[in-house]
Formats: structure tokens, C-alpha cells, sequence
């Protein structure tokens, strides 16, 4: 009586890579940012920042130049808007195009999966709610598996990943990705470690009194302390 998943201890795991270990990618760190420079662009700042932290950027670009990066970066860095879907989870994902976000422009989770990212060390969705995984849906099928971006890269046969579960600024996303990435950099730590210590440096960057804090207030009070916004934001974190 009942579903077969209600008896009988079974997971689902739709996994299109090899099973067998790949050797570890000698490519590059590539970087993907969803928006054009030059148009206002919300995600021009994150550009700023991580460009010159990787070896090869493009971006807004389509699908088959998007696969050709996926294809060799040893290192997939993704900035981006997100989109998560609360029903059908299969149609969430990234928005390779911040100017034309219709869904025939996102590259979805169901995509993602018949990617191979075998051999990539990591691949990090600096996009909002790409870590997400809707309840309501799963409850409703009795299907209890992840279903986000970062599951979809995963099970691509990347080693790590790294995604948001909730929708967040590009300004905060674009100060931790950096964060992230020089605290990798100077000491050799796990991912999680560098990730944690990225975050404390963000949020002492920001408080009262901290570093970023005060260069905006100079920099939108008076004319006199002409500081950038990405001056003020490196001095912070570097």
C-alpha cells in the first residue's frame, strides 16, 4: 500500500556525469557575469572586482559560449542574477542576460545537470537563491532530493560548490565573492573556512565606523573626500 519511497528506503539521485573520479582540471579560473558594462548595469561593480581575480571573463554571451567556459575553467565563477522557481524547480537558474531576463535566457537547473564538470575543482553562483530547493514542491511529489543550482552543478561532477539560499544585494554578493577569493589566495584553507572568514570581513567592512562605511558617507556628503565607491570598498577588504 502506498508509494514505494513511503516502504522502502530509496534517494533518486539524477546524476548524468561518470561515476568514476576525473583528474583534477589544470584550466583556468573563468569568470561569467550576467550584465554588460557601459549600461548601467547593476552587476558592473561585481565585474570590476573579480576581473582581474581570473584568468578569462565573458559575458553576457549565449548558451554555446557559456558550455565552451564550463568545458575548461577549473574554476567556474558565476555573477549573476538568479531566479528560483517555486513550483516547477527544474526551470530555475541563472540569467545569462540581465538586459532580457524572459526564461528562454536563463540557463536552467535542468541544464546544468547535463553539463560535465568533471575534473572542476569548484563552481561558485554568486546569484541570488541558486542554492535553493523549494519544500512545497517536494512535499507535494514526495520527492525529497535537492533540486537547486549548486545540487545541478554538483551532480554535473563538480568537486564543490558554492550557492545563496536567499536573495541578496550585488553590492554585499560582489564584497564577499572578493573577499572570498584573496582569502583563498593568501592562506591555504577549505572553501568553507575562506567562505566564513570572507563573510566577518564583509560585515566588519560595513559596520558602523568600518572602513566602506565611512568612504560612502564621504562619498555621497561632500565633494571634498572624492572617494569612490570602489576605492572605499577595497580599502575595506584589502
Amino acid at each position: 500500500d502506498g508509494l514505494l519511497g513511503e516502504t522502502f528506503a530509496a534517494a533518486v539521485v539524477e546524476m548524468f556525469a561518470p561515476v568514476e573520479r576525473a583528474k583534477p582540471r589544470r584550466g583556468p579560473t573563468s569568470l561569467y557575469v550576467g550584465g554588460k558594462a557601459g549600461t548601467n548595469s547593476s552587476l558592473t561593480l561585481g565585474k570590476a572586482l573579480l576581473s582581474h581575480l581570473a584568468d578569462r571573463t565573458i559575458g553576457p554571451a549565449d548558451r554555446d559560449t557559456f558550455e565552451e567556459l564550463t568545458a575548461s575553467a577549473r574554476v567556474l565563477r558565476i555573477f549573476a542574477h538568479g531566479t528560483a522557481m517555486l513550483l516547477q524547480t527544474h526551470g530555475s537558474g541563472i540569467e545569462m542576460n540581465e538586459a532580457d531576463q524572459r526564461s528562454v535566457n536563463r540557463y536552467t537547473v535542468s541544464e546544468a545537470r547535463m553539463l560535465d564538470l568533471r575534473g572542476a575543482r569548484r563552481v561558485e553562483l554568486w546569484a541570488c537563491e541558486s542554492g535553493r530547493s523549494d519544500a512545497t514542491y517536494s512535499k507535494l511529489v514526495h520527492h525529497d532530493e535537492p533540486a537547486g543550482m549548486d545540487s545541478a552543478v554538483l551532480q554535473a561532477g563538480a568537486e564543490c560548490a558554492i550557492a545563496s539560499l536567499w536573495t541578496q544585494y550585488v553590492l554585499s554578493s560582489a564584497m564577499i565573492a572578493e573577499a572570498f577569493t584573496l582569502e583563498l589566495t593568501a592562506r591555504s584553507q577549505p572553501e568553507a573556512e575562506a567562505l566564513a572568514a570572507a563573510i566577518r570581513r564583509y560585515r566588519q567592512g560595513i559596520a558602523d565606523g568600518g572602513v566602506f562605511t565611512v568612504g560612502m558617507i564621504r562619498y555621497v556628503e561632500s565633494a571634498i573626500y572624492p572617494i569612490r565607491v570602489e576605492s572605499a570598498l577595497r580599502a575595506g577588504l584589502d
